[in-house]
């Protein structure tokens, strides 16, 4: 490969998993994040993340299924709320929505 070809290499990501990414030009520099090889699974449901229909919560910090689209088979695992002290637009997972976690 001369300078400049991409390379695909597996690394290990700061949490353990197995993560695949390219080398943008000679000595590795600017990696590009191309998939992880373990999904994420959702707080709520426990199915897998697929990478955009997908958010934070709020409190709990856990990733959780969101449809960006009305009309989407994505499963509502979480709610858009309002913050009243911050005054700002939040996403909780349900369970903290409804309390259920500490």
């Amino acid at each position: 490969m001369g300078a400049g070809d991409g390379m695909l290499r597996e690394l290990l990501d700061p949490t353990g998993d197995l993560t695949r990414v390219a080398a943008c030009g000679s000595g590795g520099g600017n990696l590009e994040m191309l998939e992880d090889l373990e999904r994420e699974s959702c707080v709520i449901c426990e199915e897998a993340l697929d990478g955009i229909h997908q958010t934070s919560c709020q409190m709990c910090g856990g990733k959780f299924h969101q449809p960006w689209s009305q009309d989407s088979d994505i499963p509502r695992c979480g709610r858009i709320s309002s913050h009243e002290e911050a005054l700002a637009i939040v996403y909780l997972c349900n369970d903290c929505y409804e309390g259920r976690r500490p």
